[in-house]
């Protein structure tokens, strides 16, 4: 199930998950819905919705309107829809932890033995989704993460030693935990050549042009999963700081600060910029290995 027409992160993984059942044979179909659709329960039927984020058109996708409780059907659903588990009574349910925070709403009044039910399992797209699994003492069949694409094909990264100043922070006011106008006044007191951009409400292309011509990237949010922002943005050249928080802890490639004091080393990351900087390789052929496995384990 996917959430129609929001081009996030969880979205795209399940077009991701879509496209990747495809290509390996599995009879995969995907229902859009709206969380109006939701207000009474799991309908029979959904909407007939046709359109989604043109982002996601690279992804191939079988849609369907319904969701059938049947016997050797897997019907996934992710963490912020863990409260529909119970619907299900012959169907398998794969409840996919695209993060740890975004799924207390769906967990509050939900008895979580639902959730340990013979027919209910569960997989994680990064350590610190298993990790909370596994503490809720829930049937996890292991990772299943997702890959970030090539952005590349939206803007051509600047050379090292061409790039001025910049510093690139997320700004998205739902995520962000520290006080990004003070840290940007502390930077502009330190070294008033710096210029700092702010990332929110951007298309993906200009996100790609943005990380094409930055120095340093600056994550300092809450990071319910291995968020791809970060990702996107090693991938494209630029050094990478983040928070420390959550699922930052898997980035091998950023460096952890703390937000509340983190101005210096930002400035210290501009200035001796110049190194290789790249986010994991073969993220896609991880996932496609992931997706065998869990759903060959869901098969047995």
């Amino acid at each position: 199930m996917g959430l129609h027409g929001v081009a996030t992160g969880g979205p795209e993984a399940t077009h991701q998950l879509s496209d990747a059942l495809i290509e390996q044979g599995f009879d995969a179909r995907l229902v859009y819905f709206k969380w109006d659709d939701l207000r009474e329960g799991l309908p029979a039927e959904f909407p007939a919705y046709t359109s989604f984020a043109p982002e996601y058109e690279r992804y191939k996708v079988n849609l369907a309107r319904s969701v059938p409780d049947q016997e050797g059907n897997v019907i996934v659903i992710p963490e912020t829809l863990a409260m529909l588990a119970p619907a299900f009574r012959q169907a398998k349910v794969l409840v996919w932890w695209l993060s740890v925070d975004n799924a207390f709403g769906a967990l509050s009044g939900l008895n979580l033995n639902w959730l340990r039910r013979p027919n209910v399992f569960h997989a994680s797209q990064s350590i610190y989704a298993e990790n909370f699994t596994k503490a809720l003492g829930l049937n996890s069949l292991g990772m299943l993460s997702d890959y970030t694409i090539d952005l590349t094909e939206y803007a051509t990264p600047l050379p090292m030693s061409e790039r001025p100043k910049i510093v690139a922070f997320n700004a998205r006011p739902d995520k962000v935990i520290a006080d990004l106008p003070a840290i940007g006044e502390a930077i502009a007191e330190l070294d008033p050549e710096i210029r700092c951009i702010a990332i929110a409400g951007m298309s993906r292309p200009e996100i790609a042009a943005v990380f094409a011509a930055s120095r340093v990237y600056v994550d300092l949010g809450n990071f319910p999963g291995k968020d791809r922002m970060p990702r996107e943005a090693a991938s494209m050249g630029c050094a990478v700081i983040v928070s420390g928080e959550g699922g930052s802890h898997e980035m091998s490639f950023a460096d952890e600060t703390e937000f509340w004091d983190c101005t210096r080393d930002i400035v210290v990351a501009v200035n001796t910029y110049g190194g290789s900087f790249a986010a994991p390789g073969n993220e896609r052929d991880t996932f496609n290995t992931e997706v065998r496995d869990v759903f060959t384990a869901l098969q047995a």
